[in-house]
């Protein structure tokens, strides 16, 4: 019906268990899909129907008080199947205000990010090792506390302080191993070898 508010209309899909065939709604139960919208077309084979991409909305959790929906987008996967869901919103995290997410489909999976990526939490955690391949300069800015961190299984092994006057620290020994030229530019300074507070070398240019 019109009204003059900022109300849009609502597409509900609404899943009820019906109990025996008796017509009483009763309880839902987490995995129950709620809804499925299926995109269909033809192969350029015999041809025969193929679903492209599909968006199932389910219930993560129907517990009283503790309600959760996950929402899951499905595209065909090469063999014209789509068996596992490319993009997952997740409600079920036992916190409010919290909704988990999950991008692509595999670990060969890629994530194409057209602009700029701004992370409000504090932690980036890979399963293997982590490579960052640029055709540019790679920049680490910490801007406050200053400190960048090496760490081994949460051990601090390299730490550089980044100020007017910036410092290395090493937690244990450090082995500089070179195929090539190691070369230190004071830029007319003085390059010192400390052991503690004693200095045991100095090179002034």
């Amino acid at each position: 019906d019109p009204a003059n508010d900022a109300g849009g209309a609502e597409l509900v899909f609404n899943k009820a268990r019906d109990y025996a065939g008796l017509g009483g709604v009763v309880d839902g139960q987490d995995n129950d899909v709620i809804g499925d919208i299926q995109f269909t077309s033809y192969d350029d084979g015999t041809p025969s129907t193929q679903t492209y991409a599909n968006i199932k909305a389910t219930i993560a959790d129907a517990t009283s008080g503790q309600e959760a929906g996950k929402l899951s987008f499905y595209v065909a996967e090469y063999d014209g199947t789509s068996t596992t869901a490319g993009l997952v919103l997740d409600g079920d995290t036992d916190a409010d205000g919290e909704i988990d997410v999950t991008i692509g489909a595999g670990a060969a999976s890629m994530t194409t990010i057209a602009g700029d990526l701004d992370i409000d939490g504090d932690t980036v955690t890979s399963v293997g090792n982590l490579t960052l391949d640029t055709v540019g300069d790679l920049s680490l800015d910490p801007h406050t506390a200053k400190d960048i961190f090496f760490k081994e299984n949460g051990t601090e092994r390299f730490q550089f302080h980044l100020d007017s006057s910036p410092t290395m620290e090493v937690t244990g020994s450090l082995d500089l191993d070179c195929s090539g030229d190691i070369e230190l530019n004071a830029d007319n300074g003085t390059i010192t070898l400390n052991d503690d507070a004693v200095t045991m070398a100095k090179f002034t240019t």
